[in-house]
């Protein structure tokens, strides 16, 4: 009964359900009602949230999101293992500092998930983007789909006499990665020209320092919510590297689904001159 009377004195260990229960029940009445969340959360609120977070971390030249992973995951790792240690040698109090330890993470869990919806988990749940755009969705004949297919063949040929090469004739950015990385918000700042829908401040994605080894997993780009920060695998050849960039702006920019940001990556990209 004493314990019991000691959590309810003090809120915090039973109130730490709320921000994720928050969050939860938020996307169950919400995925439901697209118009809503375009209108509501995804042009407003995620927008109030995500452009100051998006600004200041693209300040950084760097992956901000890197550097967490490789500093503050074996900090935390360290930090548990002095804890742990301490735990053992002291007996006294042992299961408080345990309880402490586990409302710590459970607060910090429901928040962050809370956090992730908010910035963004919920635009899964906004307009299709072929609404958006008035795009018509409907079955394309085989003679549409090869038109659309020697377009881009053609197109692509044409491009490519043009392309800066290496001494071994394999595409190379002419601006680098870099400076590609740097400056390719501009292709939504042009495409916004029609679409007022893709504006935003200028996000800079950041090529990942530990490229090589991440591509053993096969990930070539990665949104981290948290920073608003759109991270690119600068491992890979370079054709790649702008399609995957602009794939990872276009999270910044309210889009989660993942066909959609290839869409908008492949849009903006044939706007940019």
């Amino acid at each position: 009964m004493r314990v019991v009377h000691r959590i309810l004195r003090h809120p915090s260990w039973y109130l730490w359900p709320i921000p994720g229960l928050f969050a939860f029940v938020a996307q169950r009445l919400l995925a439901v009602r697209p118009a809503l969340v375009e209108n509501a959360h995804t042009r407003h609120l995620f927008r109030y949230l995500s452009v100051p977070i998006g600004r200041l971390s693209s300040m950084a030249p760097f992956s901000i999101t890197e550097w967490l992973v490789l500093i503050g995951v074996p900090l935390l790792a360290a930090g548990f293992v002095v804890w742990l240690v301490s735990l053992i040698r002291k007996r006294e109090r042992r299961a408080a500092r345990i309880g402490r330890l586990l409302k710590s993470l459970a607060w910090i869990t429901s928040s962050l998930y809370l956090v992730f919806m908010l910035l963004h988990g919920l635009n899964y749940a906004r307009k299709p983007a072929a609404e958006i755009f008035d795009l018509p969705v409907r079955d394309r004949s085989a003679i549409e789909l090869a038109e659309a297919t020697n377009f881009l063949t053609v197109a692509a040929s044409q491009l490519r006499a043009d392309c800066p090469e290496d001494d071994q004739g394999i595409f190379v950015l002419d601006r680098g990665i870099n400076e590609t990385l740097r400056t390719l918000s501009a292709a939504y700042d042009a495409a916004a020209v029609q679409y007022p829908v893709l504006a935003g401040p200028a996000i800079r994605p950041k090529g990942v320092m530990l490229s090589h080894a991440w591509s053993y997993t096969g990930i070539s780009g990665m949104y981290f919510p948290f920073l608003v920060e759109a991270n690119v695998n600068i491992d890979m050849p370079h054709y790649q590297i702008p399609f995957t960039a602009l794939h990872e702006i276009a999270h910044t920019r309210g889009f989660a689904r993942e066909d959609e940001a290839n869409f908008l990556a492949f849009l903006t990209g044939i706007a940019d001159q």
